[in-house]
């Protein structure tokens, strides 16, 4: 992973400080993946509440901006990812009860997600589908405290390719989706969330 110039920011994230970094680039290469490069963000921008970290030494994030972002994943024939770039732990998983809970998430506060011209595809050679995906624009502004989350979730999609077929590659299945728009906006505690959805496809 590698990346170009990094700046401060407080015109795009006002009234957050912001930290900007331009041409961002995930790199895995593997056999048969159409591209070394896994991931690309043209410009990635993270706002954080300024008032927070100097009263409190906090960091609190609040915005999450991400601009001409492409991906390439692939999954080859045995199931080996090239997005699989973290490192495996030699330690063996612990197998004990966990007491993970809804009640235990911490607080939220994101002013904005914001996501803008994602072109992406996706190869599996194992499962023999691909899909491919143009021009995504995603915003995302919720809040979740003290169990309780308010969110509203906006996608629009230019166009989305899907294709698939049999382990023969004999019958092959194509769909194709444009000007897709969805809009959620959902409330509650979260473990009975209430909504509207809307969705509209051409």
């Amino acid at each position: 992973t590698h990346f170009g110039r990094v700046n401060l920011t407080l015109f795009k994230t006002f009234p957050d400080a912001g930290l900007k970094i331009s041409d961002v680039y995930v790199v895995n290469p593997m056999a048969g993946a159409p591209s070394d490069t896994v991931a690309y963000i043209g410009d990635l921008t993270v706002g954080v509440d300024v008032k927070k970290y100097l009263k409190e030494k906090e960091v609190l994030v609040h915005q999450v901006l991400l601009d001409k972002v492409n991906a390439s994943l692939y999954v080859d024939s045995l199931g080996n990812s090239n997005f699989d770039i973290f490192p495996h732990s030699d330690k063996e998983k612990d197998t004990t009860e966990s007491n993970f809970s809804l009640d235990s998430l911490p607080d939220i506060d994101l002013r904005k997600v914001k996501i803008s011209d994602l072109g992406a595809a996706f190869i599996s050679a194992q499962n023999k589908m691909e899909a491919v995906v143009y021009d995504l624009d995603l915003t995302v502004v919720g809040k979740l405290a003290e169990g309780r989350v308010d969110a509203d979730l906006d996608l629009d999609i230019d166009s989305l390719l899907l294709a698939t077929a049999d382990s023969t590659g004999a019958s092959k299945i194509d769909a194709k989706l444009d000007d897709t728009k969805l809009s959620l906006k959902a409330e509650g505690n979260l473990d009975e969330v209430a909504g509207k959805l809307k969705l509209e496809v051409e």
